[in-house]
Order: C-alpha cells, then structure tokens, then sequence
C-alpha cells in the first residue's frame, strides 16, 4: 500500500457546546482510546473556537478547526461527532442589530465550512435536518417496516375535527418540531406529548399553528433504542408505572421508572437499521412502544437524542461505541436530503 493511499490515524471532532453533559464521557472512552480529538464547543468565541476555509488558486481547499487548546487541519480529520452545535458565539462587545449579524456569519461560516471536509459524520448536519421533519419521517418508518400510529399534521379545523371523529375523539398532541421551544429570555422549556380530546379544542386555538395529532397506543412499555452504526443499545422503560409517565414518559422522574437493557427481535433490529440508513444516519434514538399484544410501535426517531441517562441507569455502554465510531470511523457520509427509496427496497440493512 502507498504512502498516499494509507489509512489516515484517527482525528475526531466533537462538535458540541459547552452545556452538553454528553460529550465528556465521550472524551473519556477516547482517551481510553487512545485517540486524538478536538473539542469545538460553538458557544465559545473565537480565538479559543474557530473554523476557516481556504480555497487556494489551483482549486486546492483547506480547512481549519480550533477547539480545546489545538488546531487541526481538515486533511487530519477523520470523524465529526455532530452531536449538539448551538448558534455561534461573538464578541462580547457585540449587541443589538451587528451582534445578530455576527452570530448569523459566524454560524454559516462554520457550518459551510464543516460541508467541505471529507470525513465520516455520526451524522451528517444535512441528514440530521432532513430526518427533523416528523411527516417524512413517519413515511419512511412505515416503508422501513414499522407499524405507525396513525397521523395529521394540521392547522385545518375541519381536518383536525374529521381525524378526531375518526379514531375515538381522543389523541396524543406533539409538536412537529423537534423542539424545545424558548420563552423570550431565551431559555429552553419543555413541551410535553399529551391527551387531546375533541371537547378541549376549538378552531381559534387549532387555527394558531400545526399540531401533530396522533392515536394513542396502548403500552405494556416502552423502548428506546439508540443506534451507533450498525449498534443497537436497547433499554425498556416501565413507563406505565408513573403516572407521570402514561402519556410522555419525559413528564416522570427517570428514578420512578424501571430501566433494563433488552435485546431487540431480530425484525425490530433490522427496521432500526434500515430507517436510520435510509434517513442517512449513523446515530438515532428511537422510541417505540411495545402493546400488551406484543407489536412494537415506532413513535419516533431523533437524530440527535439523549442518551447519558440510559447509560447510567443501566449500564449499556454507549458512551464507548460512540468512541469506538470515532475511531474506527466508516465510510464518509454524505448529505442527505430526501429518504433513500432505494435502500428501503433492500432486504438486507448493512
């Protein structure tokens, strides 16, 4: 094997901010490792924080990335964990108007600059938006082959009234968002799954704006399944036994719900497997539903979940896959934008 032609070490990138509780025990299955990684926290500013991009007049381009103390050039990079990037910090002598601007071209410089490197992303920024959207993600869950609740997505009254009718005049109300929204001192709230009956609306409230309404489904329990790779954790959650946690299991203190980890049915595995692919994802955190009859339910997957809580509650090492991914990497991912009909219509996920 050539020079030019060997396999780069490992250089990741965990792209993140400095909030994020998740990431630390990340750092530490890397050390662990023993491979090398920068740290780009976007809600710290420039000198510490930074990204540059340089195309040279022969068509060349470099990039460069400053986080936790070293500078890595693009050629170095191997992998970027897209893990939890937040609107860019500026200059704290920045306010109003200039200080919005800033913010705005800091943002769009990293991220542009981030969509010109070649490197494995777990998972790319464009996949992790395209699979954002609730509507083609139910669509692509169905044809990965989950069984799904069924679904409107309104702001029509007469739309919403005829889908109440039409499953028992009760539903889970959710945002279509992925959320959370924030209150006007920017700080994030939460907004919880919750029963909707027909007597609760009226048009001037469902007019406001879409709500994704939704019927419920009986639980014995619930899953949540977070992919890495071709990795599956699988933790179920006797979210039955909170009253807090019928409708949203989020709404429950975690200490009142029994955690275990489970290995999934080899057609659950494979459905996770192939959604995430079509979605172009190498990270997920499902949530599915299993009936008192025993069929599992898919609710949703988020791109980007949580994941930490389950880790301590139960052990499953997803921290330590998440640096195994890093460093072992796969195959560069590339945007995705639209589901991939065509890996849906395979028999066989990777």
């Amino acid at each position: 094997m050539s020079a030019t032609s060997a396999k780069r070490p490992p250089l990741a990138v965990l792209l993140t901010n400095t909030e994020d509780v998740h990431a630390t025990p990340v750092e530490r299955e890397l050390n662990l490792l023993g491979t090398p990684y920068l740290r780009y926290d976007t809600d710290v500013a420039w000198p510490t924080s930074g990204a540059s991009f340089h195309l040279d007049r022969n068509g060349s381009a470099r990039a460069t990335f400053t986080g936790s103390g070293i500078t890595a050039e693009s050629s170095e990079i191997t992998a970027v964990w897209n893990r939890r990037p937040t609107r860019a910090a500026v200059a704290p002598q920045l306010d109003g108007n200039p200080r919005d601007f800033a913010i705005d071209e800091t943002t769009a410089g990293l991220q542009g600059t981030l969509r010109s490197i070649d490197s494995a992303w777990l998972s790319h920024p464009d996949a992790v938006r395209a699979a954002s959207f609730r509507p083609a993600q139910l669509r692509a869950a169905v044809a990965a082959g989950f069984t799904v609740p069924e679904t409107l997505v309104s702001q029509d009254p007469a739309l919403v009234y005829d889908f109440m009718r039409a499953i028992g005049g009760r539903a889970i109300a959710k945002l279509v968002s992925s959320g959370p929204p924030r209150l006007p001192s920017n700080d994030p709230y939460n907004v919880f799954a919750g029963i909707v009956e027909t007597r609760d609306l009226d048009d001037s409230q469902i007019s406001l704006s879409p709500v994704l309404y939704q019927r419920p489904v009986p639980k014995a329990y619930e899953l949540r399944v977070t992919l890495v790779g071709d990795n599956l954790l699988a933790c179920a959650m006797d979210s039955q036994t909170s009253m807090d946690g019928l409708d949203d299991w989020r709404r429950a203190d975690p200490e009142s719900i029994a955690h275990r980890p489970v290995t999934l049915d080899d057609p659950t595995a494979t459905r996770c497997r192939r959604l995430a692919r079509a979605l172009g994802l190498e990270f997920g955190a499902f949530d599915l539903v299993v009936t008192p009859e025993g069929e599992t339910v898919f609710l949703e997957v988020n791109p980007n979940g949580q994941w930490l809580w389950i880790e301590d509650f139960t052990g499953l090492p997803i921290a330590a896959a998440i640096a195994r991914w890093l460093t072992d990497g796969t195959e560069t991912s590339r945007p995705v934008t639209k589901v991939n009909a065509s890996v849906l219509s395979e028999g066989t996920p990777r």
